[in-house]
């Protein structure tokens, strides 16, 4: 299901999208798990080509000039230079049409009934490690440490959920207020 940009200016639309958010929130925090319609799952496994969201306490967060404590990621595997941490594209790097298109060319290598599930996530890691050799989509991949997740888990958002997601301004901006950042973070 390829996601309509038009989307982003359909306020309609990002009011859905923040109610089913929140609502599922709510029951998340509440200990509950979301509903089984709402295309999101509480999970600690994370697949590569797949869309997370979780809270996260940055490492240097007092070095950084800015951060993203709930970053929305596709999962690109574990780190390379250190094994116990692991990479993702964080999406609030990017403008929302940006996101779009890089969340369409993934779906459509999930939804390809052609390929086996192995096929397909190697295409999905082919993929994302040709899209890191762009300088835009370069800053956006972090290297995140398992540990500084908030609580452990994080909540994948299913295909079927991408659309109304990556519309909403979820990201959580921390600013370094020691070294005076001046500039605005991303999107």
């Amino acid at each position: 299901m390829l996601i309509d940009v038009g989307n982003l200016k359909n306020f309609d639309f990002i009011k859905k999208s923040f109610k089913w958010i929140t609502d599922a929130y709510k029951k998340i925090w509440g200990g509950q798990p979301p509903d089984e319609d709402s295309g999101l799952v509480v999970t600690n496994n994370l697949e590569i080509g797949n869309l997370y969201l979780f809270n996260y306490d940055a490492k240097h967060k007092d070095t950084l000039p800015y951060w993203d404590s709930q970053p929305l990621i596709i999962y690109m595997g574990p780190s390379k230079r250190r094994p116990n941490h692991f990479l993702g594209l964080n999406l609030h790097y990017l403008p929302p049409v940006a996101r779009i298109g890089v969340l369409n060319t993934l779906d459509t290598i999930k939804e390809n009934d052609k390929f086996d599930e192995r096929v397909r996530f190697q295409a999905s890691y082919e993929y994302l490690q040709k899209l890191s050799v762009f300088p835009e989509i370069k800053n956006c991949i972090k290297e995140y440490i398992p540990s500084l997740v908030f609580r452990s888990y994080y909540l994948k958002i299913e295909p079927k959920s991408w659309e109304r997601i990556v519309v909403l301004p979820l990201q959580k901006w921390n600013i370094n207020s020691k070294d005076k950042y001046k500039g605005t973070p991303p999107s």
